[in-house]
């Protein structure tokens, strides 16, 4: 017999059936995009009233009880079984015979499970009824949570060609769907971190959606991967150790036309091909990629970026970025400094080159587009990409120089 409490017992949640939500049809209005109902016909003492559900932070809920015998009460109750609410008595709707309990517009104040007990047992009158419940779901109203969305994740959707609001979009209309969301993640290299930055859910929740379906979301974060080499070993740094003295030109490469990440893609796979081009930007090949993200400390203490989702793309994104952020850097000046006062001590020469490249100037020694496109390939080239066999070194590994 289920009597109206403060909170739910151990019988009773483990005890709870659960409801899924599907999308509604255009009958149902414009207002709600999914509904979860529960029918039955029977003697109300034996039909279990507790019931337990998924929803999701900002979304709104409709949360409707009826039978032949008006419900004692509506209630809804946290992932641990503590009152949320209960409906208020006064405004429930008469149909006929049709007694109903309603609780409307109810805002969810986290993403996860919530029971409701519908209440259909009545102290008074135990014959066989007709019994309804449904829960009509709005996630129109979710809000973005003061999003605070990566760099990586930026780039990331740029080179999908969408943006933050519409990743959240298609997310929030597959909500009931989750071999959708997660397939289509997997296609495009969509870790968990990017997921939890585009709609402003934490890692774990994201994680626990999935895993509510059995899903393992940590596939996610292996797209890039060798699934048959999950350790570190006998892989090289990301990032150069010199690189930390240059953080400030290091960023993902937002130009555009001949310096745009797929144009030096396009013009240095026509001289070593896509294979190995490919190859040397998997990330499976540096530290850190293990778990599908690089962070600040797996990048040698480079902050400004924040955690890196470990794809191909972002690999890329970073490596041309930096190269012509540290080009335009290089001044005439600077180079003629290089020049005449190099007497062949590598660690003064090094020291030079990093004042060079680290300082901004109005009269770079590459001014014209084309020329520091060609600079950038030859340093794809003939610098890093196309280095012998699978021995990869960190990026930027003495190849910041002038061929």
């Amino acid at each position: 017999m289920s009597e109206l409490s403060l909170s739910l017992t151990e019988v009773q949640l483990s005890s709870a059936r659960s409801l899924t939500f599907l999308p509604v049809s255009t009958a149902a209005g414009e207002k709600w995009d999914n509904s979860a109902e529960f029918s039955d016909f029977g003697y109300l003492k034996s039909i279990n009233s507790i019931f337990r559900f998924d929803a999701i932070e900002g979304a709104t809920y409709t949360i409707s009880s009826f039978s032949s015998v008006d419900p004692l009460w509506l209630g809804i109750y946290d992932d641990q079984g503590e009152k949320i609410i209960i409906n208020n008595e006064s405004d429930d709707p008469v149909a006929g015979d049709v007694k109903f309990d309603v609780i409307y517009d109810w805002v969810a104040p986290y993403t996860g499970m919530y029971y409701v007990d519908a209440a259909w047992t009545n102290w008074f009158k135990q014959e066989n009824t007709s019994i309804f419940l449904s829960i009509y779901e709005d996630i129109g109203t979710v809000t973005s949570n003061n999003l605070t969305v990566s760099d990586a994740t930026l780039s990331h959707l740029a080179l999908l060609g969408i943006t933050v609001e519409q990743a959240n979009e298609f997310l929030l209309s597959h909500a009931t769907e989750p071999w959708t969301i997660f397939n289509t993640a997997k296609q495009h290299g969509v870790t968990t971190l990017m997921l939890s930055e585009i709609t402003g859910f934490s890692t774990d929740i994201i994680s626990g959606y999935f895993a509510s379906y059995g899903i393992d979301a940590t596939e996610l974060n292996s797209n890039s991967m060798n699934p048959d080499d999950d350790s570190s070993a006998g892989k090289r740094d990301l990032l150069s150790p010199d690189m930390v003295s240059l953080a400030n030109v290091i960023s993902f490469n937002e130009n555009t036309g001949v310096l745009s990440t797929a144009a030096l893609r396009e013009s240095i796979t026509s001289f070593i091909g896509l294979e190995v081009y490919n190859s040397r930007f998997e990330p499976n090949n540096f530290k850190g990629s293990e778990d599908g993200v690089f962070t600040p400390e797996e990048l040698g203490g480079i902050t400004h970026l924040g955690n890196i989702p470990a794809t191909r793309e972002n690999l890329e994104s970073l490596f041309y970025g930096t190269a012509i952020n540290a080009y335009r850097n290089f001044s005439f000046e600077e180079f003629a400094d290089l020049s005449l006062n190099n007497n062949g001590d590598p660690n003064e020469t090094r020291e030079l080159e990093i004042a060079a490249y680290s300082s901004s100037t109005n009269n770079p020694l590459i001014s014209n587009d084309t020329d520091l496109a060609f600079q950038v390939q030859n340093v794809g080239i003939s610098g890093w990409v196309s280095v012998d066999g699978n021995d990869v070194p960190p990026f930027f590994d003495g190849i910041l120089i002038f061929t």
